[in-house]
């Protein structure tokens, strides 16, 4: 049975305010399922286990809104404006700065950088499918970037988001950039059009 979109909210937003108050190994998913009123069974149908329900949350705030960009712009246009891209996954995770705190303190940051790392393999992949370059190089490449920005935001996030999302993403981009030219090869040219579409995308994923 499929689980309404609703439901899945209803359980993800249990999980934060439950993971909020309590540590993660006391949270069951008979409490999840408590908190949200939900059966067992519904819960399973949509979730694996608590940790599915975490991941889940992550990739909302970090994978989605990026797949989305990029399904609604050519590669001309989102080389055009890559560190406003980076900038959005980072402004996300100010956003719920809180919640991204606490579980990067859960056992030294392992567990979201599993997810993380996860995440923005995703991402790369998409982004690097588009590409030419070889098979092997996509999957190492992929990995590389996404290990790479995992350790970056666990590295903000223990030092309490020292630095504003603009910075960080200006940062990374400027250490990382050389990379996507070799292998979108193309003048990068910034124009307000371009910023245009990434943030009225960027408004109809918060809405």
């Amino acid at each position: 049975m499929r689980t309404s979109s609703s439901t899945k909210e209803t359980i993800e937003n249990s999980f934060v305010e439950l993971f909020m108050s309590l540590s993660y190994s006391s949270i069951s998913v008979a409490l999840i399922c408590k908190a949200a009123h939900v059966s067992r069974t519904t819960f399973y149908d949509s979730f694996s286990g608590k940790e599915a329900v975490l991941t889940k949350i992550v990739e909302d705030d970090i994978v989605k809104p990026l797949l989305s960009i990029s399904n609604n712009m050519d590669m001309g246009t989102i080389k055009s404006a890559p560190t406003l891209l980076m900038e959005l996954i980072y402004k996300n995770i100010q956003h719920k700065a809180d919640f991204y705190l606490r579980l990067n303190r859960l056992d030294n940051g392992a567990l979201l950088q599993k997810i993380l790392t996860s995440g923005f393999m995703t991402l790369n992949n998409e982004i690097l499918e588009k590409s030419s370059i070889s098979e092997d190089e996509k999957r190492y490449a992929g990995f590389f970037f996404a290990s790479s920005n995992a350790t970056l935001v666990g590295h903000w996030l223990s030092n309490s988001l020292d630095v504003t999302p603009e910075t960080l993403a200006r940062f990374y981009n400027k250490w990382t950039m050389h990379y996507w030219l070799e292998t979108y090869p193309g003048k990068l040219d910034w124009t307000t059009n371009t910023k245009g579409v990434v943030v009225s995308v960027a408004e109809k994923l918060r809405c």
